[in-house]
């Protein structure tokens, strides 16, 4: 149903098919980490962190054929410092992307977002 969901043409429909993926396996990370980037696109960022912090209680890797790499590593932190940022939780957004980064120390993108936040953090102090 993830697949389905990646290859519908509308949000909603996404997200319809998100819904039933986590009905059938909410146990994996990866329908989380899915609905939270839809949610990114919708720019509902309550609803972001909702399913990315849901997601990160999952501590066991099931090693299933169908995991996705960046649910397991930088993925839920880096929508969840974005979330935080627009929801001017600015600790929270600082905080979850360092988390991203020392996940994914090589993402340039990450990176740089961090240093926005770093200078964001200094001039609002």
């Amino acid at each position: 149903m993830r697949y389905i969901a990646r290859c519908s043409s509308t949000l909603e429909e996404k997200e319809r098919w998100l819904f039933r993926a986590l009905g059938e396996a909410s146990y994996l990370r990866e329908p989380w980490y899915d609905m939270a980037l839809v949610q990114y696109y919708k720019q509902d960022w309550d609803a972001v962190i909702f399913y990315a912090e849901s997601g990160l209680k999952i501590k066991e890797n099931h090693y299933f054929y169908t995991n996705d790499p960046v649910a397991w590593h930088e993925g839920f932190y880096d929508l969840l410092s974005i979330a935080y940022y627009y929801k001017e939780n600015y600790e929270k957004a600082y905080e979850n992307i360092c988390l991203a980064c020392e996940e994914n120390n090589t993402d340039l993108r990450l990176k740089e977002n961090k240093l926005k936040l770093e200078k964001f953090q200094n001039v609002h102090l």
